[in-house]
Protein backbone atom coordinates (compact mmCIF):
# COMPACT_ATOMS: atom_id res chain seq x y z
CA UNK A 1 0.00 0.00 0.00
CA UNK A 2 2.99 2.83 0.82
CA UNK A 3 4.28 1.73 -2.59
CA UNK A 4 0.91 2.45 -4.07
CA UNK A 5 0.24 5.48 -2.54
CA UNK A 6 3.97 6.77 -3.69
CA UNK A 7 3.06 5.95 -6.81
CA UNK A 8 0.18 7.84 -7.07
CA UNK A 9 1.30 10.47 -5.50
CA UNK A 10 4.23 10.88 -8.32
CA UNK A 11 1.43 10.21 -10.98
CA UNK A 12 -0.63 13.14 -9.27
CA UNK A 13 2.69 15.39 -9.11
CA UNK A 14 3.55 14.75 -12.53
CA UNK A 15 -0.04 15.45 -13.89
CA UNK A 16 -2.41 17.10 -11.41
CA UNK A 17 -0.42 19.45 -9.33
CA UNK A 18 -3.34 22.47 -10.05
CA UNK A 19 -6.54 22.50 -12.22
CA UNK A 20 -4.71 25.39 -14.35
CA UNK A 21 -2.26 22.90 -15.32
CA UNK A 22 -4.57 20.11 -15.65
CA UNK A 23 -6.17 22.60 -18.06
CA UNK A 24 -2.99 23.56 -20.03
CA UNK A 25 -1.96 19.96 -20.61
CA UNK A 26 -5.19 19.02 -22.32
CA UNK A 27 -6.13 20.05 -26.12
CA UNK A 28 -9.35 18.97 -27.70
CA UNK A 29 -9.78 16.40 -30.07
CA UNK A 30 -10.20 17.82 -33.83
CA UNK A 31 -12.83 15.37 -34.22
CA UNK A 32 -15.08 12.50 -31.72
CA UNK A 33 -14.37 9.08 -31.74
CA UNK A 34 -17.53 6.68 -32.05
CA UNK A 35 -17.33 5.53 -28.42
CA UNK A 36 -18.36 9.00 -27.24
CA UNK A 37 -21.39 8.98 -29.36
CA UNK A 38 -24.70 8.08 -28.13
CA UNK A 39 -27.82 7.31 -29.78
CA UNK A 40 -29.81 8.97 -27.87
CA UNK A 41 -33.29 8.65 -29.32
CA UNK A 42 -32.99 4.41 -28.56
CA UNK A 43 -32.23 4.95 -25.01
CA UNK A 44 -35.41 7.65 -24.38
CA UNK A 45 -37.53 4.57 -25.84
CA UNK A 46 -36.03 2.36 -23.16
CA UNK A 47 -36.33 4.43 -20.69
CA UNK A 48 -39.66 5.42 -21.47
CA UNK A 49 -40.75 2.08 -20.90
CA UNK A 50 -40.05 2.10 -17.60
CA UNK A 51 -42.89 1.20 -14.91
CA UNK A 52 -42.62 3.45 -11.22
CA UNK A 53 -45.37 3.26 -9.12
CA UNK A 54 -47.60 6.55 -8.68
CA UNK A 55 -45.69 8.45 -11.41
CA UNK A 56 -47.27 9.32 -14.42
CA UNK A 57 -46.27 9.18 -17.79
CA UNK A 58 -45.42 12.70 -18.43
CA UNK A 59 -43.22 11.77 -15.33
CA UNK A 60 -41.50 9.28 -16.71
CA UNK A 61 -40.71 11.00 -20.09
CA UNK A 62 -39.00 13.90 -18.41
CA UNK A 63 -37.08 11.61 -16.33
CA UNK A 64 -36.31 9.35 -19.91
CA UNK A 65 -35.77 12.68 -21.65
CA UNK A 66 -33.16 13.80 -18.63
CA UNK A 67 -31.12 10.33 -18.46
CA UNK A 68 -31.13 9.86 -22.41
CA UNK A 69 -30.10 13.33 -23.55
CA UNK A 70 -28.25 14.27 -20.63
CA UNK A 71 -25.26 12.29 -21.02
CA UNK A 72 -25.17 13.27 -24.74
CA UNK A 73 -25.35 16.67 -23.61
CA UNK A 74 -22.30 16.27 -21.19
CA UNK A 75 -20.15 15.64 -24.14
CA UNK A 76 -21.69 18.20 -26.76
CA UNK A 77 -21.10 20.81 -24.17
CA UNK A 78 -17.32 19.93 -24.35
CA UNK A 79 -17.25 19.02 -20.38
CA UNK A 80 -15.59 15.76 -21.05
CA UNK A 81 -12.10 14.90 -21.75
CA UNK A 82 -12.22 12.69 -25.19
CA UNK A 83 -8.69 12.83 -26.05
CA UNK A 84 -6.63 11.48 -22.48
CA UNK A 85 -6.92 7.86 -23.02
CA UNK A 86 -4.11 7.15 -20.59
CA UNK A 87 -5.88 8.64 -17.58
CA UNK A 88 -9.17 7.15 -18.65
CA UNK A 89 -7.39 3.68 -18.58
CA UNK A 90 -6.57 4.16 -15.48
CA UNK A 91 -9.49 5.20 -13.68
CA UNK A 92 -11.48 2.41 -15.52
CA UNK A 93 -8.52 -0.23 -14.50
CA UNK A 94 -9.74 0.93 -10.61
CA UNK A 95 -13.83 0.40 -11.66
CA UNK A 96 -12.53 -2.92 -13.15
CA UNK A 97 -11.11 -4.10 -10.01
CA UNK A 98 -14.15 -3.06 -7.92
CA UNK A 99 -17.05 -3.77 -9.84
CA UNK A 100 -19.05 -6.72 -8.31
CA UNK A 101 -19.45 -9.94 -10.24
CA UNK A 102 -22.90 -9.39 -11.50
CA UNK A 103 -21.28 -6.15 -13.62
CA UNK A 104 -18.44 -7.96 -15.42
CA UNK A 105 -20.29 -8.36 -18.81
CA UNK A 106 -21.89 -4.74 -17.87
CA UNK A 107 -20.74 -1.70 -20.62
CA UNK A 108 -19.55 -0.32 -17.05
CA UNK A 109 -17.40 3.17 -18.05
CA UNK A 110 -15.82 5.94 -16.17
CA UNK A 111 -15.31 9.31 -17.90
CA UNK A 112 -13.58 12.11 -16.56
CA UNK A 113 -14.93 15.72 -16.60
CA UNK A 114 -13.53 19.40 -16.82
CA UNK A 115 -15.03 20.16 -13.39
CA UNK A 116 -12.94 22.01 -10.70
CA UNK A 117 -15.34 20.77 -7.68
CA UNK A 118 -14.19 17.29 -5.45
CA UNK A 119 -17.04 15.10 -6.91
CA UNK A 120 -18.27 11.89 -8.87
CA UNK A 121 -21.86 10.78 -10.25
CA UNK A 122 -23.23 7.68 -11.73
CA UNK A 123 -25.85 7.90 -14.33
CA UNK A 124 -28.34 5.04 -15.12
CA UNK A 125 -27.02 3.16 -17.76
CA UNK A 126 -23.34 2.35 -16.13
CA UNK A 127 -21.75 5.43 -16.56
CA UNK A 128 -19.52 6.66 -14.30
CA UNK A 129 -18.16 10.46 -14.08
CA UNK A 130 -14.81 11.44 -11.94
CA UNK A 131 -14.47 15.53 -11.91
CA UNK A 132 -11.27 16.47 -12.69
CA UNK A 133 -10.88 18.24 -9.21
CA UNK A 134 -11.46 15.43 -7.29
CA UNK A 135 -8.02 13.89 -9.19
CA UNK A 136 -6.15 17.18 -8.38
CA UNK A 137 -7.61 16.38 -4.11
CA UNK A 138 -7.80 12.74 -3.76
CA UNK A 139 -5.14 11.40 -1.19
CA UNK A 140 -4.31 8.67 -2.89
CA UNK A 141 -5.33 6.01 -5.20
CA UNK A 142 -7.04 4.45 -2.38
CA UNK A 143 -9.57 7.24 -1.68
CA UNK A 144 -10.37 7.44 -5.46
CA UNK A 145 -10.87 3.81 -5.14
CA UNK A 146 -12.92 4.08 -2.51
CA UNK A 147 -15.14 7.34 -3.89
CA UNK A 148 -15.69 5.15 -7.59
CA UNK A 149 -17.20 2.22 -5.33
CA UNK A 150 -19.60 4.58 -4.12
CA UNK A 151 -20.97 5.65 -7.43
CA UNK A 152 -20.98 1.95 -8.17
CA UNK A 153 -23.22 1.74 -5.07
CA UNK A 154 -25.70 4.38 -6.73
CA UNK A 155 -25.65 2.08 -10.12
CA UNK A 156 -26.05 -0.98 -8.00
CA UNK A 157 -29.12 0.43 -6.47
CA UNK A 158 -30.77 2.29 -9.49
CA UNK A 159 -30.24 5.50 -6.97
CA UNK A 160 -30.74 7.75 -9.63
CA UNK A 161 -34.03 6.93 -11.01
CA UNK A 162 -35.23 6.17 -7.41
CA UNK A 163 -33.99 9.59 -6.01
CA UNK A 164 -35.64 11.20 -9.46
CA UNK A 165 -39.14 9.68 -8.39
CA UNK A 166 -38.60 10.35 -4.48
CA UNK A 167 -38.11 13.94 -5.02
CA UNK A 168 -41.04 14.49 -7.80
CA UNK A 169 -43.13 13.52 -4.77
CA UNK A 170 -42.08 16.27 -2.42
CA UNK A 171 -43.66 18.91 -5.00
CA UNK A 172 -47.73 19.28 -5.33
CA UNK A 173 -48.74 18.42 -8.91
CA UNK A 174 -49.25 21.89 -9.74
CA UNK A 175 -45.44 22.29 -9.44
CA UNK A 176 -43.93 18.86 -10.54
CA UNK A 177 -43.48 19.53 -14.19
CA UNK A 178 -40.70 22.53 -13.30
CA UNK A 179 -38.86 20.34 -11.26
CA UNK A 180 -35.56 18.61 -12.77
CA UNK A 181 -33.02 16.86 -10.85
CA UNK A 182 -29.51 17.40 -11.65
CA UNK A 183 -27.95 14.35 -11.65
CA UNK A 184 -24.24 15.70 -10.78
CA UNK A 185 -25.79 17.11 -7.80
CA UNK A 186 -27.69 14.67 -6.54
CA UNK A 187 -26.14 12.89 -3.20
CA UNK A 188 -28.87 14.43 -1.12
CA UNK A 189 -30.57 11.64 0.38
CA UNK A 190 -28.64 10.29 3.24
CA UNK A 191 -30.30 7.02 3.00
CA UNK A 192 -28.83 6.28 -0.28
CA UNK A 193 -25.48 7.55 0.85
CA UNK A 194 -24.88 5.82 3.80
CA UNK A 195 -25.67 2.69 2.14
CA UNK A 196 -23.26 3.51 -0.79
CA UNK A 197 -20.41 4.66 1.84
CA UNK A 198 -21.05 1.07 3.32
CA UNK A 199 -21.25 -0.97 0.07
CA UNK A 200 -18.00 1.18 -1.24
CA UNK A 201 -16.06 0.04 1.84
CA UNK A 202 -16.64 -3.30 1.06
CA UNK A 203 -15.93 -3.22 -2.71
CA UNK A 204 -13.18 -1.30 -2.37
CA UNK A 205 -11.57 -3.57 0.56
CA UNK A 206 -11.87 -6.47 -1.01
CA UNK A 207 -10.35 -5.23 -4.26
CA UNK A 208 -7.11 -4.31 -1.82
CA UNK A 209 -7.82 -0.77 -0.60
CA UNK A 210 -6.84 0.63 2.92
CA UNK A 211 -10.68 1.81 3.63
CA UNK A 212 -9.44 4.08 6.17
CA UNK A 213 -8.65 6.63 3.57
CA UNK A 214 -12.55 6.66 3.04
CA UNK A 215 -11.59 9.26 6.15
CA UNK A 216 -9.99 11.95 3.76
CA UNK A 217 -12.97 11.90 1.58
CA UNK A 218 -15.32 12.91 3.77
CA UNK A 219 -13.70 15.85 5.02
CA UNK A 220 -12.62 17.00 1.34
CA UNK A 221 -16.64 17.03 0.95
CA UNK A 222 -17.72 18.57 3.81
CA UNK A 223 -15.48 21.46 2.81
CA UNK A 224 -16.89 21.22 -0.48
CA UNK A 225 -20.41 21.58 0.97
CA UNK A 226 -19.27 24.70 3.00
CA UNK A 227 -17.84 26.06 -0.17
CA UNK A 228 -20.65 26.00 -2.33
Amino acid sequence: MIFRSIIFSFFLLSHFSSYSQLQDLYTFPKGVSDKYSFNSAEEYKTSSKIKVRGATLIDIKNYAELVSYGKANLFKSGNIYMDWGEMEDYLNNILNKELPDSLKNKNCKIYLVRDPYYNAFAYHDGSFFVNIGLLADVYNEAGLAIIIGHEISHYLNNDVQKLYFEKLKSFSKKNRNDTELRIQNAHSSQTQEQKADSISFILSQKAGYDIKYGLNNFYHFLISEVIN
